[in-house]
């Protein structure tokens, strides 16, 4: 099990893969993950393992989510539909989550990052491939490249982004982190890192290439804090960069309305599309009880296209963009409510607090530089509302507290 669980997450693109079981729609990646709980199940699963790597708030938080995602199916209109949602997006990633916690140790995380470096590359290998060969579905608007993506209804180059964009900040904080030299199969992360970086150009995500930058850095940070410390004016320095990556960020995504959505240019456009979904979702979440129970798993775009229906430039450049709010956590309260919200914002700052007080070993780091990039690309984006994504946000927020408890013990 401890081997198979990294080309598990390897595998999550294998959502792509989809059929019919007795009318039942499912993917490659659901029948995967099912199986995999059902070997571990018979192989016998330590059930209370993670009580000892878990405390108790995260454990809570954890479940809030659940219940949340189970009220926003109940309170969608299409119930099939957002019960599908909670499965691709909280359920099956939560079970992979909950076996990577029973299951690995903090010394088997770097097969696991491995293993998603490697599908990364293979993804951004392919998708470069397509796009060389002229494949009509891996190039979007622009040239903006999408890759095997393509193939979904609706996709966009951020889809592909969301996958390599991590890897990226993953193989920034593996090749700056001792030891060295690198192990036989690390020698290739620098090729793979490249090709992923290469890729992640190929899409022109401005959250992708900041996340994948920024997120390498702070992993870094994390592992050298005591060295950086001991450097003169260390704290204003660090509030001083701290203020800095605030402004850069807010100059980012600055908005100009002074130009429509269909007038100012991809970036602008970009910008003002955000702020103005930003706006609308807290105004859709504040009428009658949707601040408590949300607008259902699967009902945001329609409630969203319902209030700005005769609102100038929303039908037309707005609306249809507003499949999520863009943000992680918005997401978390249109889709789940507030329990929901309580639940993602809660392991948020569980695991950044934990991240700062664990010992800063190389396991660590590489989780920290792949959850740091998901948290900055979740604020202008919804990184973890996409099978794929979303196995990847909850195996690696579980995968802190794996890291945070670096002792060995025996397991399957």
């Amino acid at each position: 099990m401890k081997r198979w669980l990294p080309i598990l997450v390897a595998l999550a693109p294998t959502y792509l893969i989809r059929f019919s079981i007795g009318g039942v729609p499912t993917t490659l990646l659901e029948i995967l993950i099912y199986l995999t709980v059902v070997v571990a199940i018979g192989t016998g699963l330590n059930l209370t393992q993670y009580r000892s790597r878990m405390s108790l708030w995260a454990r809570i938080f954890a479940v809030l989510v659940v219940i949340g995602g189970i009220v926003g199916v109940f309170v969608s209109a299409d119930a099939r539909q957002a019960l599908g949602l909670f499965k691709g997006f909280i359920f099956d990633p939560i079970l992979v989550a909950y076996l990577v916690l029973t299951t690995l140790d903090h010394d088997d995380l770097p097969q696991l990052l491995g293993w998603y470096a490697a599908s990364a590359a293979l993804v951004s290998v392919s998708s470069l491939i397509a796009w060389a060969a002229h494949a009509p579905w891996a190039v979007g608007e622009g040239g903006r490249l999408i890759g095997l993506y393509g193939i979904e209804t609706n996709a966009s180059p951020n889809y592909l982004a969301f996958w390599i964009a991590p890897a990226v900040a993953l193989g920034i904080a593996w090749l700056v982190t001792p030891p060295w030299p690198l192990k036989r199969w690390e020698r290739l992360l620098p090729v793979a890192t490249a090709i992923s970086a290469i890729a992640l150009v190929g899409t022109a995500s401005r959250g992708g290439l900041a996340a994948a930058l920024v997120g390498g850095v702070l992993a870094l940070g994390i592992y050298y804090r005591s060295s950086l410390a001991k450097l003169p004016y260390a704290n204003g320095l660090g509030w001083l960069a701290l203020i800095g990556l605030l402004a850069l960020g807010m100059a980012f995504v600055q908005p100009d309305f002074s130009l429509s959505p269909g007038n100012g240019g991809r970036i602008t456009s970009s910008n003002n599309i955000r702020w103005e979904i930003w706006k609308t979702t807290t105004e859709l979440q504040g009428q009658g009880y949707r601040w408590l129970t949300g607008v259902g798993m699967a009902d945001y775009q329609t409630r969203f296209s319902e209030l700005t229906a005769h609102r100038v430039n929303y039908p037309e450049f707005i609306s249809p963009w507003a499949a999520t709010p863009h943000n992680l956590w918005l997401n978390a309260w249109t889709a789940e409510g507030l329990l929901g919200l309580v639940g993602v914002l809660g392991l948020t700052v569980l695991v950044l607090q934990t991240l700062w007080k664990t010992e800063p070993t190389v396991g660590a780091t590489l989780v920290a530089a792949v959850v740091f990039a998901i948290f900055i690309q979740g604020l202008v984006d919804t990184p973890n509302w996409k099978n794929d994504t979303a196995l990847l946000f909850w195996v690696m927020m579980i995968a802190v507290f794996v890291a945070a408890s670096p002792r060995k013990r025996t397991g399957k």
